[in-house]
């Protein structure tokens, strides 16, 4: 109803509504997503960064920001098919 309702424009604060019953999850690999990591938050997200892994982990790695605004870090591709699957339970 509320998502519904900002969707209209029937509602002041539409955009804090529609996440009301919502745990945002963000799932990212490069620096490219610290920006989306650092936007979640202010929402409660969980924040998931994968670690670089494969032929180009260490060029990727050398990208990265020392310092993350994620909340959690999975080592692969792997990790995070089984973390999706528990958040599916």
């Amino acid at each position: 109803p509320a998502a519904a309702a900002a969707a209209a424009g029937d509602g002041d604060d539409g955009v804090a509504d529609w996440y009301e019953d919502v745990l945002p999850v963000y799932v990212g690999d490069d620096t490219t997503d610290e920006d989306a990591f650092r936007a979640l938050r202010a929402f409660g997200a969980v924040c998931v960064l994968v670690e670089p892994s494969g032929a180009t982990a260490t060029q990727k790695a050398a990208e990265r920001p020392r310092a993350t605004h994620a909340t959690h870090t999975l080592r692969s591709v792997g990790e995070v098919q089984e973390f999706v699957a528990l958040l599916g339970r």
